[in-house]
């Protein structure tokens, strides 16, 4: 886990992701002037999604795992989640285990989600 990286601003895990040795973040990324996760916080001055207060599926939002993430760390921090995701790493939850999907993807809900951030406990 690279935990300088943090979370990108749609809830992406860059600390995690398998292309963080290439990647220069949502900065520098390639998409990012068609990226409307970035614009839109960028727009409202906030950090990342997670301190927006709509319910939003914009963007990358429309994705279980990067709202999941979001919703999680507007509600508890973005760092408990950082702190729940290198935990989960030590336990063996992969966040990319085939191209860009991994463990949190297989989650069916939210609730499992939330379930598996805390606890590292896949169904």
């Amino acid at each position: 886990m690279k935990r300088e990286l943090g979370i990108a601003r749609c809830g992406l895990a860059c600390c995690l992701c398998s292309e963080n040795e290439r990647c220069a973040g949502c900065g520098q990324c390639a998409d990012r002037e068609s990226c409307e996760n970035r614009r839109c916080s960028m727009e409202k001055g906030l950090a990342g999604c997670w301190e927006c207060p709509e319910d939003c599926r914009k963007g990358l939002l429309a994705r279980g795992k990067p709202y999941g993430f979001t919703r999680f760390a507007g509600l508890y921090g973005v760092k408990a989640l950082l702190d729940c995701l290198e935990a989960n790493e030590k336990r063996g939850v992969v966040y990319h285990r085939q191209g860009i999907i991994g463990d949190y993807d297989e989650c069916s809900s939210i609730a499992e989600l939330f379930r598996l951030i805390e606890t590292g406990e896949r169904r």
